[in-house]
Order: structure tokens, then C-alpha cells, then sequence
């Protein structure tokens, strides 16, 4: 139980529910008797006979007894004989049962005025619910009056009694006591609702709080408010400058005297070091006709150039009276010190092709310092990433008296890349004697590439998020964080590269394929993420995926077509598409009635006027490997199986002038149960090489891609882990030789697989 202390009132009516928590522990052996001015004091009682548990009910150990109160403790004085006391738990209620307990909750609130009744809700709580369909507790309770000092039944509050009955998962009930509403200046009043029994079916219940104590909050007299609201005012170099605070009654009271307690709090400001902290109590004697009061704090000046900070002052604890809406006053402490503080430059360097190019960022101090002064400083990213565009660094600066500038130096890392210009941060901070004004400074590296350049894009597999990422050829990321293509969800995404938009000058666009689970959209953007143009591939409903090629299937200008295979659950449907989504043509790659899917390639390799389509089946087929024409779609042969006929894991199929020939070659890669071995094919079948991306006992098929990503004469060959391994992403020559040791695009703990596509921007 609380103890019984004046409360700030509030205006309006309010109804309060107060609802305590369920005890899981068992409760205290004696229940509580008697309500102190400051804490509640429960009498020794003897710890009650062991009780065997019900079998729905389990056992728990009885505690030990409240201890008595030292000598020390301060009680409360017997009520006077006009006013009751609450009365004590009866008999039955202090034998702890092997049940839940029963507890009643106090509650607080304003009597309200202009008539009526104001319901005052108590909370009756088991310390866990009824858990048996066939059991019950009943609980009866009545009010009573007091504590000192009490209200009067039937004229501030109406009497009520009765019983709750708690059954099947119930653990609170409510009581709701009607509070007349008057609009006399008193002080707070009190009653309670007492618990008397509490029964259930294995006997009495333990009452471990059987008492709920009601405040009749007063909201008539006077108003009390600060005003104005707000004292704001400059600290001063030295000693304390005094901000006075005025607190206004509304009217007196002809009979009481009205009195508030203060105190001042701390907010951005804090005592001893900005103020001095004070509290105190304000009278104003009934029938004054002084109804203003004035509060000083005093505030402490200093010479730290310091932003302005607050303190406030509180009004509490009315009697007779109430607290306004403006019961809280906010001290505003100017500061009026000129800044002694740091600031750091911003600067602009161009990355150069290779090796490194030194930033130099200036960070400056005021003359007017007069101490030795140091200050941390360390690198950030922004849109340029570290190690790939900049080395990271951290240090110290020390400013000695005199000292005005200092130098960062950090590393920026040159590339041939054409990427927009980035920009990475040097931060200040843990500064010693003196302040930071500009603590943070902009390191903007200018792209000086101005041809496009080899770039390896990357799509997750299924159930990854569409997360496209795009990076140079030794794995550096180009820009920060890649883009996430808007039509899909978590089905991952397939990926292709090509021109679209008939600028050469700004890269190839990426074209992106939905996983599977997605509806089968396509979505073109540009390599800086810019999106051009979106369209379903298929029926709308169809949830496969879509693998995606680009080539220049009609030869006759230098805007590329978008290629289209369905994924599993779809027939071997091939679809070409222009570049904003218009379809102009299609045709079965295989038999109509096969459903694993069709990978898609595209590429010129019978030297024939535009570019050929060639495809691979999905899992559930052999390794089947065909050639179309792009203009017409007819076959061009048989095709040929690019692993042995009885795997039907599928292939994935890429084309590029892996040789350097002029005359463009097949790639292809097992799909998932084969061996990581990809295969170099001419246009017309036949085998010209081959290797392994990955380690032997790898099984879970590659994906693969080609283009030319370092200006040579022949294009690289990407791979891509296919399902089981980490996201793993390999650049090859095409006699096989790897560039590099790989790089993943995603974090490594993922393992459905990368999709890969080559191409420039």
C-alpha cells in the first residue's frame, strides 16, 4: 500500500483502471491489517497450518513471516472516533490456502463537479487465473470510510458491497464505487473497499492485500499557475544571475488557506554546475487579495560556449487549491559565450586509374585558444565504400597554443570505373579543452572515367530479396549498396546486362527476371539504378520465374531486345520482347509438355546478320542445349547435350567471344546435383574447353555469364554458386584461368545460389 500523500490534481473527470500484475510467487504469510501514513505495516502473525494441495493446484512454499517494525518505525495514530478505520481481515483471510491469493488495488482521482456521480474502479486480482472448468472463487468485499481524513458515506461517496466470482481463465474483476461530485474546497478524502472473504474450492483463500484505499482528489478552490510560463535569460561570465518565477492564484478561499509545494528539476541543465536546486512551499491565507507569489533560482554563470539549456520548476502537493495547466515553469539559460571550437573542411580529389591519391582535409582552430587541445578523428562511409574506394583511418590532432591548422591525410583508391562521384566522411569528436563547431567533413571523390567500363551485376537466388548489386572486375562494389528491384518480394532475382536506351555513353542497362514465387514481371534500369520500364512476361499468375537474356535479335539497330524462358511450372515458352516491354515474338524451346523451365542466352554465333537465342533446359531435363534463330525462332539443328544425357539437373547457358575470335562462343554451367564444371562450346556444338569454378565436390550447380570486362579482345566468363554454396562470384579467362580468387556478393551465411550477368557501365 502507498502512503497517503497530497496528489497535484488535474482538471476534467477521469476514470481510472488500475489493474496489478499477477504475483507468480507465493504471497506474504500475514495478511496486512492496518494503513500507515508512510508504508503499510503488516502484523506478525503466526505462519499458518500446512495445507495439502489440491491436484489442479501447485504446491508452494509458505515464506517467512513479515518481520515485526524496528523501533524506530514511525505508526499511525488510531483514528478518531467519528471516523472508521478499515476494517482487519477476518480470521479465515490470514491462513495462506494452497490457491492463488486475492488482492485489491487503491485508486486516485478527482471527485469531479456540477453534480452526478464520478465512478471510482477498483481491480480485484487473483495472483493467477482459474485454470478448472468446474471451479470457482467468490470474493466479497464492502466499503468502509477512512482512512483520516474520511470521506462520509452517502454524501461524498454510496456504500456498496457484494461478491465477485471469479471462474474459468477469469484472474481480475472490477468494483465500481459512485463518488458524488460537488463543488465545495476540501481537502482529499478517503474510504476503502475491504476484501472479507475470498473462497474457493479448497477452502479460504490467502487475502495477501485486502484493502484498496480510495483518494477523493478536491479540484475546487483556486487555480495555481506559473505565468508567464517561461524565464529566459543570459548566465553571465561569473558569480549567479537570479531568474525569478511568478505563480498567480486565481481567486483565495474565503475559508482555507491555499498552499503548494515547488521544486526545480533538472532538464538540459543541470544543478550544481548550471543552477542552484531549491524547493519549497507557497501560502496564500484565506481571503488574501494578494494572489501573486515569486520563486529566485539562482543560475550559475560561466565562460563555455555551450548551447542553451533548461531547467524547471514544479508545482506539487495543492491544498485547497489546484494546479493549472501551466503548473510547470521551464528556466531558459541563454548562453552568451563566443565558441572556442574546431571545425573540419570539406575537400574534392579526383581517384585517378590506379594506386592511390592523397585527400588532404584541413581542420582549423580560433587563435583565441589558449590551452593545448586534442581532438579524435576517423573515417566514415558514405556513398563511397572502404577498402574498395578509400583506405579507412583513424588518429589523434594536438593543437598547441598558437596552432591554428592541422592536416588529415587519407587514401583515396584509383580505378577505371565509370560510376557517379562518392563522397565519405572524416569525423571529429572526443575534443580535450576546447569545442567542435563543424565536426564533420566531406571527402568527395571525382570519377575521372569517362568510357564505360566491365562490370559484373548480380541477382540472389530464391528465397533471397531482390537485392541487384553491381561490381567492377576484381569484386570492388560500384556505389554503396546496390538497388532492390520494385515489382518483386523474396523469390530472388535473375539478371542480364545489354543496351536498351541507345546511349552507349551511359552503360548497358540491367534487365532483371523475377524468382520464383513472384508474378513474372521484368524490369529494366539503368546501372545507376534508374528504373525505365516494367511488364509481365507471362500470365500473371504464374509463379516460375522468369531467366532473362539481351540481344540484338532483329539486327537492325543498336537497341537490343529483351529474351524471356519461363521458370519451373511453366513450359520450355521463350518470348522476345523490345526494350520497353512489347512482345515480338516467342516460340516452345522444347516439348510443350516438358515443366522444368528454360534458361535463355543471347548472342551471334554463326556470323549471320543479328544475334541468335540459345537456350538450356531447367531440372527435370537432360542437358539439352539448343540454338534459334532470333528472327524467325526456327532451330538451328538438333543441339546437343553439353553433360551426359542421364543428368537432369538442367544447364544454365551464357554466349561471349570468350576466344577473341570476332565469332561468339556457348557457355554453359550444370544445374544443381552437378559437378561445378563449365563447358566452352562453338556455335554449332563443339567442345572447345572447359574447367572447374569451384571445388570438385561442390553439387550444387553454376551459374554463368560473359562480356568483356577489362577492354580486352576476348570477353570473361562470370560464375555464379548455384544453390548450397555461399554466394560465391568467380571471373575466368576463357582458357580457364581465374583473374582472382572471387568474391561474394551477398553475405556469406547465404546459400540459394547468385545469378550473374557481365556487361559495361
Amino acid at each position: 500500500m502507498r502512503s497517503l500523500v497530497s496528489r497535484a490534481c488535474v482538471t476534467g473527470t477521469l476514470m481510472l483502471f488500475v489493474v496489478l500484475q499477477a504475483v507468480a510467487s507465493a504471497p506474504p504469510a500475514a495478511a496486512r491489517t492496518a494503513r500507515t501514513h508512510n508504508t503499510d505495516h503488516v502484523a506478525d502473525a503466526p505462519a499458518p497450518a500446512a495445507t495439502a494441495p489440491s491436484a489442479d493446484t501447485p504446491t508452494t512454499a509458505a515464506p517467512a513471516a513479515d518481520p515485526a517494525p524496528a523501533a524506530s518505525t514511525p505508526t499511525t495514530a488510531a483514528p478518531a472516533a467519528d471516523t472508521a478505520a478499515p476494517a482487519a481481515a477476518p480470521a479465515q483471510a490470514q491462513a495462506q490456502a494452497s490457491g492463488p491469493s486475492v488482492s485489491i488495488n487503491d485508486v486516485s482521482q478527482l471527485e469531479g463537479n456540477g453534480g452526478g456521480n464520478n465512478p471510482f474502479v477498483f481491480t480485484i486480482t487473483l495472483s493467477h487465473a482459474v485454470m478448472n472448468l468446474n471451479q470457482q472463487i467468490t470474493v466479497h468485499y464492502t466499503t468502509q470510510n477512512g482512512p483520516a481524513p474520511a470521506a462520509t458515506p452517502n454524501q461524498d461517496y454510496t456504500p456498496v458491497s457484494g461478491d465477485v466470482v471469479f471462474r474459468l481463465a477469469d484472474d481480475s474483476k472490477t468494483v465500481s464505487v459512485p463518488v458524488r461530485k460537488d463543488a465545495v474546497n476540501e481537502p482529499t478524502e478517503h474510504f476503502s473497499v475491504v476484501i472479507t472473504s475470498a473462497t474457493g474450492p479448497n477452502g479460504d483463500l490467502f487475502i495477501k492485500d485486502g484493502t484498496g484505499v480510495a483518494d477523493i482528489l478536491n479540484d475546487d478552490g483556486p487555480t495555481l499557475n506559473f505565468d508567464p510560463a517561461t524565464v529566459a535569460k543570459p548566465e553571465g561570465n561569473s558569480g549567479t544571475t537570479p531568474f525569478q518565477f511568478t505563480i498567480k492564484a486565481s481567486d483565495s478561499d474565503p475559508n482555507f488557506d491555499v498552499v503548494v509545494d515547488w521544486t526545480t528539476v533538472d532538464d538540459s541543465a543541470t544543478s550544481p554546475s548550471d543552477y542552484q536546486a531549491q524547493s519549497g512551499q507557497l501560502v496564500w491565507p484565506h481571503g488574501t487579495h494578494d494572489l501573486v507569489k515569486t520563486i529566485t533560482i539562482n543560475v550559475v554563470g560561466d565562460t563555455t560556449s555551450e548551447p542553451d539549456e533548461n531547467f524547471l520548476v514544479k508545482l506539487s502537493n495543492p491544498q485547497f487549491g489546484t494546479i493549472g495547466d501551466n503548473g510547470t515553469a521551464t528556466g531558459t539559460i541563454q548562453n552568451d559565450d563566443t565558441a572556442v571550437a574546431l571545425d573540419v573542411g570539406d575537400v574534392s580529389v579526383k581517384e585517378g586509374n590506379s594506386g592511390t591519391t592523397s585527400a588532404q582535409v584541413t581542420v582549423k582552430s580560433p587563435s583565441s585558444a589558449t590551452l593545448a587541445t586534442t581532438v579524435h578523428w576517423a573515417t566514415a562511409d558514405g556513398t563511397a565504400v572502404a577498402p574498395y574506394d578509400y583506405v579507412p583511418a583513424s588518429g589523434d590532432l594536438t593543437f598547441n597554443p598558437g596552432d591554428t591548422e592541422k592536416t588529415i591525410t587519407v587514401q583515396v583508391k584509383g580505378d577505371t570505373l565509370r560510376e557517379p562521384d562518392e563522397g565519405f566522411f572524416v569525423n571529429l569528436t572526443d575534443p580535450q579543452n576546447i569545442g567542435i563547431n563543424k565536426g564533420q567533413g566531406v571527402v568527395t571523390i571525382q570519377n575521372d572515367d569517362t568510357s564505360p567500363s566491365g562490370q559484373v551485376t548480380t541477382g540472389p537466388g530464391s528465397p533471397g530479396g531482390p537485392h541487384i548489386r553491381e561490381f567492377g572486375p576484381d569484386g570492388n562494389p560500384i556505389g554503396c549498396c546496390g538497388f532492390f528491384a520494385s515489382n518483386l518480394t523474396g523469390g530472388g532475382a535473375f539478371v542480364a546486362r545489354g543496351e536498351l536506351d541507345g546511349d552507349a555513353n551511359d552503360g548497358q542497362e540491367v534487365v532483371i527476371g523475377a524468382g520464383k514465387g513472384d508474378a513474372p514481371w521484368v524490369d529494366v534500369y539503368r546501372a545507376d539504378g534508374t528504373a525505365l520500364a516494367s511488364f509481365l512476361a507471362y500470365d500473371p499468375n504464374f509463379r516460375g520465374g522468369v531467366r532473362v537474356a539481351v540481344g540484338n535479335v532483329e539486327a537492325d539497330s543498336s537497341v537490343n531486345e529483351i529474351i524471356t524462358g519461363a521458370g519451373p511450372g511453366g513450359g520450355p515458352h521463350v518470348r522476345i520482347f523490345s526494350s520497353g516491354g512489347t512482345p515480338i515474338g516467342g516460340f516452345m524451346a522444347y516439348d510443350p509438355h516438358f515443366v522444368g523451365g528454360v534458361y535463355v542466352a543471347s548472342g551471334n554465333v554463326d556470323s549471320a546478320p543479328g544475334d541468335e537465342i540459345v537456350t538450356g533446359t531447367g531440372p527435370g531435363g537432360g542437358p539439352h542445349v539448343r540454338v534459334f534463330s532470333g528472327l524467325s525462332g526456327n532451330p538451328l539443328g538438333g543441339g546437343f547435350f553439353a553433360y551426359d544425357g542421364a543428368f537432369t539437373g538442367g544447364v544454365t547457358v551464357a554466349v561471349g567471344n570468350v576466344d577473341g575470335s570476332g565469332l561468339s562462343e556457348i557457355v554453359t554451367g550444370p544445374g544443381p546435383g552437378g559437378g561445378p564444371n563449365v563447358r566452352i562450346f562453338s556455335g554449332a556444338g563443339s567442345p572447345v574447353g572447359g574447367f572447374l569454378a569451384y571445388d570438385g565436390t561442390f553439387h550444387g550447380g553454376v551459374f554463368v555469364a560473359a562480356g568483356n570486362l577489362n577492354g580486352g579482345g576476348a570477353d570473361e566468363i562470370v560464375t555464379g554458386a548455384g544453390p548450397g554454396g555461399g554466394p560465391h562470384v568467380r571471373v575466368f579467362q576463357g582458357d580457364g584461368t581465374s583473374t582472382g580468387p572471387g568474391w561474394f556478393a551477398y553475405d556469406g551465411s547465404f546459400t540459394s545460389g547468385v545469378h550473374v550477368a557481365a556487361g559495361l557501365g
